[in-house]
């Protein structure tokens, strides 16, 4: 059974990468976003370091 919850799209990605390039707290983001602060660091994680929402999409279900 599949887990309810919002699916980050690529327009999201982007944001959060351009949030994340200015420093906006963790918790600003998740909410700029509508998604949870365990959320972002997921897709933080997914995305690499530095974040990049292109590395994030291809690393989506991966």
């Amino acid at each position: 059974m599949r887990k309810k919850g919002k699916t980050i799209t690529w327009k999201e990605r982007q944001k959060i990468e351009q949030l994340v390039k200015i420093d906006l707290p963790i918790s600003q983001i998740a909410e700029e976003i509508g998604v949870t602060r365990a959320a972002i660091y997921v897709e933080l994680k997914r995305g690499g370091t530095p974040y990049s929402a292109d590395e994030a999409q291809k690393n989506v279900g991966a």
